[in-house]
């Protein structure tokens, strides 16, 4: 595969143009690459570029987040009393003359226990993994992928992890339990006698005394209770801080475009980083609220294609051009630990918060379609026009700005003229017309002859061609977009 390498400078603000061809061959076989990635049945972690035509690499990789691996372990644990418990015993004889009724006690001593359970969680990091560096490139749908890696780790504070958990218990050291009998009313000795008075009134009292003593004797269903204080123990939840970040900072995009293979095309970026991303999650208890509010600090992103203006930004920012890193919209839908007394909810710990100011993307390899780090992801393509200004920025929607790299061929009066066809199509500009505006690019590859040679003409210094560089007929042009 034949390519061109140098270095880019560190950036927090760039106006990147060029133009690119991308052949259908090329977009079907990195779609072709996922889907037999994602077939299989445990195809791991996605390598770099996957389904991804790159038309321009730059930059430093950047680096997923840290995770919290947790694993926890559950000991049963055990408490006990020591129970006394009588149970009452009921019997009654009788010759007629006389009722005896009486009742006792049979007890025995015994240790009661109970299980409760203690379960303790440790963390271990889980370190992050390899990111794509800067990059612009076309997926196997036609899709534009753009995306700035600032290689930097924001400060961020994460919602705390359960580091133990006990369920509820009770513990008593001593019980006394009786079961007895509602006629009796206690556990222990009992004795009771009545003698006939005569006659059939007498007769009658015994066998009603009788009746109601073995009514009242039946069961022994009355418990009387006592011992030392009960101490109830509620279920208990323990949070500390865990291991982890919110890996490396990097703002992308994919403008609602469908890229169109075998035809020329010409991007226009804008980016500022400056004011990097920041975002704070939700605090326990609290309803979410507008997801803007959340959403504390973005940068910008201006891409116009084929010179049609798209809007960058991410949900909660559809219709503008603010950005925001995946770590800010990670925290941003976080929220902050909790623990339960009964049902009254108790926060714990920090509100989720991250921030990363002032981001830039790194000097690094710079490669069209890639240096070679990735040959190995390098798919044909034709590239023209190529053009970075670091420390500058455009508004792609003013057509003014659009101008500056392509416009329709025009007479001595600025009249646009038609090509042989009659269609009048957009094409390359002089690059002194932007530098008029922008000043001097860090990168200016400019006519056929540059590319092959790897000549820059900006202050970025030279490229290094490798492979074969072919020419390229006929130059970039495209029709202009529907109105």
């Amino acid at each position: 595969m034949s390519y061109i390498e140098g270095s880019n400078p560190s950036f927090s603000k760039a106006v990147i143009s060029f133009w690119f061809k991308v052949p259908q061959a090329a977009m079907d076989a990195v779609a072709k690459e996922e889907e037999a990635f994602y077939d299989q049945d445990d195809p791991g972690d996605p390598p770099l570029f996957l389904g991804l035509v790159p038309l321009v690499v730059f930059g430093k990789e950047g680096t997923s987040p840290v995770r919290a691996d947790g694993k926890g372990s559950s000991d049963a644990q055990t408490t006990s009393t020591a129970t006394h418990t009588c149970v009452e015993y009921a019997a009654d004889s009788t010759d007629g003359i006389t009722l005896n009724m009486w009742a006792w006690s049979e007890c025995h001593d015994h240790t009661s226990t109970r299980n409760y359970y203690k379960t303790t969680w440790s963390y271990e990091a889980k370190p992050g993994k390899p990111q794509e560096p800067s990059f612009i490139a076309v997926d196997g749908d036609g899709r534009l992928a753009i995306k700035f890696e600032s290689a930097q780790t924001g400060s961020v504070t994460l919602a705390s992890v359960l580091t133990s958990a006990t369920s509820k218990y009770y513990t008593q050291e001593s019980a006394d339990e009786c079961w007895t009998f509602p006629a009796v009313g206690y556990c222990g000795e009992y004795n009771d006698t009545v003698v006939n008075i005569g006659g059939v009134c007498g007769i009658l009292i015994i066998v009603a005394q009788l009746i109601a003593w073995r009514i009242g004797t039946a069961v022994a269903d009355q418990f009387i209770g006592s011992g030392s204080p009960r101490t109830d123990h509620k279920a208990t939840q323990e949070y500390g801080s865990g291991p982890g970040d919110a890996g490396t900072g990097a703002i992308s995009c994919s403008p609602a475009t469908t890229i169109a293979a075998d035809r020329w095309h010409h991007v226009l970026i804008s980016v500022d980083m400056t004011n990097g991303s920041a975002s704070t999650g939700v605090a326990a208890g609290a309803s979410y609220g507008d997801p803007k509010s959340h959403i504390t600090a973005t940068s910008e992103m201006y891409v116009a294609v084929d010179d049609k203006n798209y809007k960058t930004g991410a949900y909660p920012f559809q219709d503008t051009n603010q950005v925001y890193t995946g770590s800010a919209g990670q925290i941003a839908y976080s929220y902050q630990a909790a623990r339960y007394d009964d049902r009254t909810m108790i926060p714990v710990g920090p509100v989720p918060s991250y921030s990363l100011g002032n981001m830039s993307v790194p000097a690094g390899d710079i490669g069209m379609p890639s240096h070679g780090k990735y040959v190995d992801k390098i798919r044909h393509c034709e590239m023209a026009e190529f053009q970075l200004f670091t420390g500058k920025t455009l508004d792609t929607s003013e057509e003014s700005n659009r101008r500056l790299f392509l416009d329709f061929k025009r007479d001595a009066n600025g009249t646009v003229i038609p090509d042989g066809d009659g269609n009048a199509r957009l094409k390359p500009v002089k690059p002194a017309i932007a530098e008029e505006k922008l000043g001097r690019p860090d990168i200016n590859m400019n006519g056929s002859t540059k590319w092959i040679k790897g000549t820059n003409k900006g202050s970025g210094g030279s490229f290094k061609p490798i492979g074969e560089i072919k020419k390229y007929k006929p130059d970039p042009a495209i029709r202009p977009p529907a109105a």
